[in-house]
């Protein structure tokens, strides 16, 4: 009876309309809240005020952004630039508008870098014999869109979609086989390490990316030549080394409004992990696993190719959001991993689903029931719930994953 349902062509009209219905809602939402909302920026200062003092001569790595920032901003919270010197190319040009013209240019580039992802996804997962139907791929958009993480990038001025979009680029890529295209989303992900470290890594282990690696660490040296021969490249990296061991500092950073192990390590022993050493551990644990599963030649098996590929950028992403210090407004690179799980099952799809629902409103769910609340109500909340779905994510991919696939293994 359900099979027949399934099959019926009204039954099946019928969820397309209201997934393009939903879909389309959620794309007109993503504009009222980015572009038609007049909200105040918090954080693209710091990506204008770094290209502007670039532009002046200046490097953002030292003591002259926070004072630049304080003589040119009414409001500046007197954070360091967090960012590694390839983000030089994204501030260089945002700085060449003045302020607020930038800050709209900002705005409008993340609607466009969004709605291109979705259309990088439905391409990579066509390459890997996965058709994604339009009325799905507007559904997901429309997903994406509703994501409290989504909203907040616009009121903050966040990079989170530039680094959602560089992760649709290496999905495409790598199921597309393209190893300079991979590459190059390898490097625009790396511009927020704590991202980046853990999905770059995650590529090592398996010889058929080694060239992607290779390019990737030149392009991302070559990037970060214009920020580090005019200063000094020992004297920058330095004062970068310098400027992110004192992320753990700001409020806003402190392990219980962050995400990943950090936050879980302070809840069980109030001690404040730093950020860096949080990252240092989500490489590893991420380089570990992936080192097994190309040594124990899972998903290796002939004909395996596209599974192999969906079970590494599935795995990783949700291990990333598990372990890495991020906040919620970071966890827009998890949405793609509801559609690299086509191939587990109706069953996983659906709980995967929803533990995607429980990311996207994380910090609705806690307000409302009234758990994990922060010191500082007024900031992020929602950390932990996103950091135990991650969790769930990884132990659920990886189990289904490895026993669907070494069963196929067995009747081949």
């Amino acid at each position: 009876m359900r099979r027949e349902l399934l099959q019926d062509s009204r039954f099946r009209r019928v969820i397309s309309a209201a997934a393009l219905l939903i879909g389309g809602f959620g794309i007109v939402y993503l504009f009222r809240k980015s572009i038609v909302a007049d909200w105040s920026d918090v954080d693209f200062i710091y990506i204008w005020l770094s290209g502007h003092l670039w532009s002046q001569g200046i490097s953002p790595y030292g003591v002259e952004f926070i004072e630049q920032g304080s003589i040119l901003f009414d409001i500046f919270n007197g954070q360091a630039f967090f960012y590694p010197p390839s983000f030089w190319f994204i501030s260089r040009i945002f700085a060449t508008f003045e302020y607020k013209t930038a800050v709209e240019v900002w705005r409008w580039t993340s609607v466009s870098l969004l709605l291109l992802s979705s259309l990088l996804l439905k391409a990579g997962m066509g390459n890997a014999g996965i058709k994604i139907s339009w009325p799905t791929i507007i559904f997901y958009t429309g997903l994406v869109s509703f994501m409290q993480g989504t909203v907040l990038t616009f009121v903050l001025g966040q990079t989170s979609i530039v680094i959602y979009f560089a992760v649709c680029l290496v999905i495409y890529s790598a199921l597309s086989r393209n190893n300079i295209l991979l590459a190059v989303g390898l490097c625009l992900v790396l511009l927020k390490p704590n991202v980046g470290a853990g999905l770059f890594i995650a590529f090592l282990p398996f010889a058929i990316y080694r060239k992607s690696v290779v390019l990737t660490v030149f392009g991302s040296l070559l990037m970060s030549l214009p920020a580090l021969l005019p200063f000094g490249v020992i004297n920058t990296i330095i004062s970068y080394l310098t400027g992110i061991s004192e992320h753990s500092g700001y409020i806003a950073n402190q392990a219980q409004l962050t995400t990943g192990i950090r936050n879980i390590f302070y809840h069980l022993t109030d001690i404040e992990m730093s950020s860096t050493l949080a990252v240092l551990i989500t490489v590893l644990g991420i380089l570990m696993t992936m080192i097994v599963i190309a040594k124990t030649s899972i998903l290796m098996k002939e004909g395996q190719e596209n599974e192999k590929v969906l079970f590494i950028l599935a795995l990783s992403l949700s291990m990333i959001g598990f372990l890495a210090p991020l906040h919620v407004y970071d966890f827009m690179f998890v949405a793609p991993v509801i559609l690299l799980t086509q191939k587990l099952g109706k069953y996983t799809q659906v709980v995967i689903f929803v533990s995607f629902l429980v990311i996207a409103r994380s910090q609705n769910i806690t307000f409302e029931a009234g758990i994990f609340r922060p010191h500082y109500p007024n900031l992020w909340a929602g950390s932990e719930l996103s950091t135990m779905a991650s969790f769930f994510n990884t132990v659920l991919i990886f189990v289904v994953a490895k026993n669907l696939y070494m069963r196929h293994a067995e009747n081949t």
